[in-house]
């Protein structure tokens, strides 16, 4: 086929670019910007166009594929409708490629991308050969965002973004967390967390969803579900595992201590650890892929030491984010003074979240605003708040 992508810089779109591509189709694809990404999807041989233009479509396009985040009178989109050229958004076409798979999804507000490449590596490891989408590039897969496994799993991280994971069908969904995000959408915490119910509904009596016990959102999204429910606690390295009509070998499980550090990365090993045993991987074998995990791109990522000055890079643009990167920093580096370059994502998100963006920063001596980074922002968005106001 003859696979045209809108917005094709995008993590997750890109991912299924490079899947179509391997298979054999014929892809190009269009993004308002060059980067890595873009550079490396052409290095492959997949022709890319920046910006966006009619032109870029030919008669001949089999299918488009496009992000969320395109506008509906993006000239691409709109020439491909008057052709009658079959649309779909990204995740309605990662919908129907993985209805041949074993879906195993990674939802939630927070951690989503460190508890997919986790429980990848872990899967891996103990020789299951996976397939994986992630939203994030992984060394292990040779800086990519995508691995085309020889099994039925599927590996997918599940974004909840306009509803768009229930176009997966998972056996296994693990909810990281519920926390209000996305509210230029859903306007509500109350709506955010009622498509976390939906997709709790769409895994079937035989599957399984994975929770942390502490997190009351996640309580409230599988109440009333028939999938099995496998419930976690994690404290100080220990994981603590009870479960509804399923049951494993032992309820207790240590964890390693982690390369990267703060609470919340052995949140998210728990829930690798959990997968793992789920899939019959030894408990050795996934204890030391954790022990040896580095972290992934752009998520606590070490990126250099210069005069004494050590760099980290991470992607946190919710407040919940924000505070437990930046407590992990302060417990490795208690006693050094730390800089926090923060852009905001999107003026939306920053407005709606505004008190809880102000309380983020206490683990920092010093924060710079550098500006807010808009997108799907409209302009009653951007004049509902500014860098300028967040400093103060």
């Amino acid at each position: 086929m003859k696979i045209h992508f809108i917005g094709i810089g995008g993590i997750g779109i890109s991912a299924l670019a490079r899947i179509f591509y391997e298979q054999g189709n014929k892809v190009s694809g269009s993004d308002a910007e060059r980067t890595d990404l873009t550079d490396e999807l052409q290095q492959m041989g997949i022709k890319f166009f920046k910006g966006h233009a009619e032109k870029y479509l030919t008669d001949d396009t089999d299918r488009v594929v496009y992000t969320e985040a395109i506008s509906e009178d993006n000239p691409e989109l709109k020439k491909a409708r008057e052709l009658n050229i079959p649309c779909q958004t990204y995740f309605q076409a990662l919908g129907e490629f993985s209805k041949n798979y074993r879906v195993i999804a990674i939802a939630g507000t927070h951690g989503k991308t460190t508890t997919t490449a986790m429980t990848v590596l872990g899967l891996i490891d103990g020789g299951l050969n996976p397939n994986v989408i992630i939203g994030t590039k992984v060394k292990e897969f040779g800086n990519s965002n995508v691995r085309l496994g020889k099994s039925n799993y599927l590996v997918v991280e599940a974004c909840e973004y306009r509803e768009s994971f229930l176009n997966l069908m998972p056996q296994i969904l693990v909810i990281t967390n519920i926390e209000a995000e996305h509210l230029d959408y859903y306007k509500t915490e109350e709506n955010y967390l009622n498509a976390f119910k939906k997709l709790c509904a769409k895994v079937p009596a035989s599957g399984y969803i994975i929770i942390n016990c502490e997190d009351k959102n996640s309580l409230k999204a599988v109440e009333g579900v028939e999938a099995n429910i496998i419930k976690l606690k994690i404290k100080n390295e220990k994981l603590k595992i009870t479960t509804t009509n399923y049951q494993l070998p032992t309820t207790n499980y240590s964890l390693p201590i982690l390369q990267i550090p703060g609470e919340h990365y052995q949140i998210d090993a728990g829930f690798a650890m959990s997968v793992g045993l789920l899939c019959g991987v030894d408990q050795k074998i996934i204890f030391q892929s954790l022990a040896n995990f580095q972290g992934t791109w752009r998520r606590y990522e070490f990126k250099g030491q210069k005069n004494g000055v050590t760099v980290i890079d991470d992607y946190a643009h919710h407040p919940t984010e924000i505070m437990a990167t930046l407590k992990g920093v302060r417990e490795k580096y208690p006693t050094n003074r730390i800089i926090c370059v923060y852009q905001p994502h999107q003026y939306s998100r920053t407005h709606y979240l505004f008190d809880d963006f102000t309380k983020s920063f206490s683990n920092c001596n010093l924060v710079i605003v550098p500006n807010i980074y808009r997108v799907r922002d409209t302009e009653k968005d951007v004049k509902s708040v500014s860098p300028e106001k967040l400093v103060s």
